[in-house]
Formats: C-alpha cells, structure tokens, sequence
C-alpha cells in the first residue's frame, strides 16, 4: 500500500447543527472521533440542512454569516463541533476532496463535493428518509452500513448505539408501580402515525429540551408508545426500566427489528396484557438485551479499525470490492440475531401483528396496552400507594 493511501483523510459530512435530534448524526460524529483516537485524521463537513444535496464549502472556523438565520446555524455548529470534540473542515480544494475518503449518510443521494473516493454509510434503509428516492451509487463506492438490516450488500458493518449513562433503572421502581405513560412518533410521521395514544404525554425529537430532562421522564415511565419502531430512544426508554409499545412497526418486519445486532428488542402491542408471569419474562429479556448493547458498543472501536483497513484497500485497489460484498462476520451476526429472535419472541405467533394494531382507531380500548388482569392491576395501584 502506497504512503499516499496511508494517510487519507476522511471528510465526513453531516448537518451538525441537528446532532441532538438525530442518533445517525451522532454516529457520523463518534466515527470522525473514533478515527481520530485511532491514529487518523477525520474532519466534519456541513450538509446544509435544507438541501442534503449542498455541503457547505466555507471553512466555518472563520466563516462570518450574512444574516441572523445564517449566524444561528453557523453558531451552533461550531458549539456542536467543540462540544464533542471533532474538527470542522477547512480545506476544500480540489487536491483535498481527491485525496481523501469523503463519508456520505444515505440520506445524501449524490456526490456533491465530486469526490474521488466515496464512502456510503448507510445508517438507515435506502429510501426511507427520502420518499423512495434511492442513492447514486458509483462504481467505486465502499458500501458501509449501520447494521446487514440497513444494507446486506455492505463490506462492512458498524452499528453505532451509544448508551448514555443518564438512561438508566437505578433507584427507579419496576414499570408496574408506574403510572406515566408517554407516545413519541418520531420517524412514524413518515408512515402516516399522526397524532398520540389517548392519556399519554406526547415527546418529540425537540421536546423534552435535554437529555437530562428526557431521562426524568424515561425513569418514570410505565408504557412507551412509540411510532417510530427503529430509534435510539427505544433503547434509552428500555434502559430505563419502561415497557416500550409498539403502535405500529412503519417499514419494518417483526423479524428485521428482531435482526439488529444487540438481538431481538423487548416490546409488546397497544392491545396486550402482561401478567406478572409475563412481565418475568419481559424483565429477563430486558436484562438480555441491554447486555447486548453493552456488548454492541466494546465493538465499536475494533470494527472502526477494521472498517479504516477495508476502506484502504478498498480504494489502493481501485475501487475493486474486497472480497464478499458482505462482510462474512455481519451476515453471522445477522443470522445468529434471527435465531435468537426466534426464541426470545416465540409468543408473537399468538399476539396481533403490525398490521391489526395499524387499523385500530386511536384511544380505543384495544390501542391501550395494560398490566394483568383487573385484580392484578388493583394489587400494584395499592401497592404503589403503599410505597409512595
């Protein structure tokens, strides 16, 4: 391998300024931060925001905006870059674009800085954020993906899934002795979800403001109604000791939901009742996939190094595929997430599909998920008052 390959820069693009609102743009930035604790050089450039097709070409180290709208933008990107760490690019002469690897999400269809050497991170399914409109994939591409679900044709897999340690059980009471309940809706705009479950208290990707005020909320949860079936704060919700409650599954099967790397997600449907034989069951199928998760994120810093190695000769080849198109170690994973999810979800045979939930009406009795039977409710509402 050449000197020159060695020392490629990666030119990540990524609209800063929604870091907070977005786990994909959260991973782009602890890819540019993992590649740079690794020895190499990362650098963030700006997707503009309105067009994901414009990357913005000003080194906005020293950019001075025209306009208050502009400033607020610019203003915030550079808190966003400072707050985590990375650095903002500065340089984009034709010599730097060809010189580096230039890291593209999905929901970036193009080539906009006409780069040489182009990677595809694929953090969600081709076309969904983009009304069916698909990626122009070029001959040379390296095909990177969040999980084989996102992408099976991907050379190579890294799943982002940080876990902040605000999401957490600790001191909190079993989901029972709750009685907040919260809807959040997410990406479901998307899959025509509109509005919230009836006596619930609606979140959104602005409100509650911070995280630190998202987590009361979290600890506090009884069920989590979520439209939005492939989101980070499912998992933070799990973390923190909720029951999360599928409305709906948007484009995706039971199975493939199942098929993400921590394994098969603990969830159940708006019309279910959990016993407290059920809810046993829930708790250890928690406990299971939160270790998952924990395990998801050691291998996040050997597979950016394996994925750094691939991308290198990747491109000293040419752009010639390095070998299977698919990574063999992330079919295995994907393979060995479906048999667990075969286990883990046996029950599903019997419980109402996506589709049956969809049809429902809001607020109906059926949309409502519960905990046991009558009795059994009455026994936790008294025993919540007992230990209130």
């Amino acid at each position: 391998m050449s000197a020159h390959m060695k020392t490629s820069d990666f030119l990540i693009c990524a609209p800063l300024q929604a870091a907070n609102m977005s786990n994909g743009i959260l991973g782009l930035i602890h890819l540019a931060k993992t590649i740079e604790k690794l020895g190499r050089t990362a650098a963030m450039c700006q997707v503009l925001g309105e067009n994901d097709e414009i990357i913005c070409s000003e080194n906005l180290n020293t950019y001075t905006p025209t306009n208050e709208r502009l400033k607020r933008v610019v203003d915030c990107v550079r808190l966003t870059a400072q707050e985590f760490g990375v650095k903002l690019c500065s340089d984009f002469t034709r010599q730097k674009i060809d010189a580096s690897y230039v890291v593209y999400p999905e929901n970036v269809l193009g080539n906009p800085l006409g780069a040489k050497n182009v990677v595809r991170y694929f953090l969600n399914r081709d076309g969904i954020l983009k009304n069916g409109a698909r990626v122009s994939l070029g001959t040379r591409d390296f095909i990177l993906a969040h999980s084989p679900v996102m992408q099976p044709n991907a050379q190579h897999v890294c799943y982002f899934t940080p876990m902040n340690p605000l999401f957490n059980r600790d001191n909190t009471v079993l989901p029972q002795h709750r009685t907040l309940d919260l809807t959040y809706v997410g990406k479901g705009d998307l899959y025509g979800f509109k509005g919230k479950i009836n006596n619930t208290v609606a979140i959104s990707r602005t409100w509650p403001a911070t995280k630190e005020e998202l987590a009361v909320l979290l600890r506090n949860c009884r069920f989590f109604y979520t439209a939005d079936a492939c989101t980070n704060i499912n998992k933070e919700a799990l973390a923190c000791g909720a029951i999360p409650v599928f409305i709906h599954n948007g484009p995706w099967t039971d199975a493939e939901i199942d098929a993400f790397e921590p394994g098969a997600m603990p969830r159940v449907r708006p019309s279910e009742t959990l016993d407290e034989g059920g809810l046993h069951q829930f708790e250890i199928a928690r406990d299971r996939y939160l270790q998952g998760l924990q395990a998801c994120e050691q291998r996040w810093e050997p597979s950016v190094q394996e994925m750094i190695e691939k991308v290198d000769r990747h491109f000293a080849s040419g752009g010639a595929a390095d070998g299977q198109l698919a990574s063999g170690k992330a079919e295995r994973r994907h393979v060995e997430s479906g048999k667990a999810a075969s286990r883990l979800e046996a029950r599903d045979d019997a419980r109402p599909t996506a589709a049956d939930e969809a049809a429902r009406p809001l607020g109906s009795p059926s949309r409502t998920a519960s905990l046991g039977s009558r009795k059994d409710r009455k026994r936790w509402k008294s025993a919540q008052a007992h230990t209130a």
